[in-house]
């Protein structure tokens, strides 16, 4: 039995590349494709999503539900464990966001579980699942020596914009790099940083032009 769904002209011309670039039939990369999805968004729909997501606030970076709306926008109003709300919208794929036409002035934070963006219409994303800024960095997830830090999704924006021009190829590389240097100087940081200290970091980070 088959049937037919419209397909733009430009989606169809890329899934015959991607078809061809793996020397097997149209049909096939569809399957692959939908194989794919359902292996990397392991919930069926976002109320599936948002059962797991309400069991894992900490996970996120979050501390309880203050506000729950099944039928409005944005889906939550959480607080974050320095006690700051936060309006948030739940998406399997970030990208519906701006395919459901919402309001990004009423969301300050998108959560879902892919995203190849770092914000979508100008609201910050935290992704389960985000692709590598350097494709070549995948092989990290793979090796024992790497493990993954979680940064607040303000911050790591912030870190972007002070990268740009530097040697850092990426904020991974970054953030790195000054914890490093802080665990050089572990017994100087024993137990807090002073305003010296951290003023101290950022020249050097400034004279070695990784930061402006």
């Amino acid at each position: 039995m088959r049937t037919t769904i419209q397909v733009s002209d430009e989606l169809r011309k890329r899934l015959k590349v991607l078809a061809s670039e793996q020397d097997i039939p149209y049909e096939n990369a569809l399957n692959e494709l939908i194989e794919v999805f359902e292996a990397f968004i392991p919930f069926r729909n976002e109320r599936e999503f948002a059962k797991f997501f309400e069991k894992n606030l900490g996970v996120f970076g979050f501390e309880k539900i203050l506000e729950k709306r099944p039928k409005g926008y944005p889906d939550y109003r959480l607080s974050d464990k320095n006690g700051a709300e936060i309006e948030v919208e739940l998406e399997l794929i970030a990208k519906n966001f701006r395919h459901h036409r919402h309001d990004p002035k009423k969301a300050d934070l998108i959560v879902c579980v892919f995203s190849n963006e770092n914000e979508i219409l100008g609201v910050p994303v935290i992704s389960l699942i985000n692709v590598p800024e350097n494709k070549e960095d995948i092989i990290k997830y793979r090796r024992n020596d790497y493990t993954t830090v979680s940064l607040p999704a303000e911050l790591a924006k912030k870190l972007r914009e002070d990268i740009k021009g530097t040697g850092f190829k990426n904020v991974t590389d970054y953030v790195t790099f000054v914890l490093r240097e802080i665990a050089a100087n572990r017994a100087k940081y024993a137990d807090s940083t002073t305003e010296d200290d951290k003023e101290a970091v950022v020249e050097k980070l400034r004279a070695l032009g990784y930061i402006k």
